[in-house]
């Protein structure tokens, strides 16, 4: 029995093997363009990098427990961001007719990779959670990072 169940896992482990391996993923910063619009100024077209892409996810049996599923997922998501400057026209306050260029900015990715998918963008997983709760030092390792 124990052999069926080693053999089973080797055969098992070497299908999710396959299912990574041939699944390409294709995250990527590509441009867009937007149109903004703030307060009562007009309207401006602004091309702004986005992040755009598939990344590897599946379901299938697991390589440790036959009896329980095994899950991966990863979605394209930003890694950083910063600003982008453009120029907006807005009216005088005063005079009628006359537009005064304003500067305004909107957040955009650094980079973009594939990272494990979750409800909240960019927030902690409640697995990942979990493993800094059992290990006290990872945790204070990650509150030492946040803050400085």
């Amino acid at each position: 029995m124990w052999a069926c169940f080693f053999l089973m896992g080797i055969v098992i482990l070497s299908s999710v093997q396959s299912l990574s391996t041939d699944i390409k993923s294709n995250c990527s910063m590509r441009y867009v363009q937007m149109r903004i619009k703030f307060q009562n100024c007009l309207p401006v077209r602004v091309l702004a990098q986005a992040c755009h892409g598939s990344c590897v996810s599946y379901t299938a049996t697991s390589s440790i427990d036959p009896k329980k599923l095994e899950t991966k997922c990863e979605c394209c998501q930003y890694v950083g961001r910063k600003r982008k400057r453009f120029g907006i026209k807005c009216p005088h306050k005063q005079y009628k007719n006359v537009y005064k260029i304003r500067v305004a900015s909107i957040a955009v990715p650094k980079r973009c990779m594939c990272r494990p998918c979750s409800a909240a963008p960019n927030r902690l997983l409640s697995a990942e959670r979990a493993i800094f709760m059992q290990n006290p030092m990872l945790d204070l390792l990650r509150i030492r990072t946040l803050f400085h």
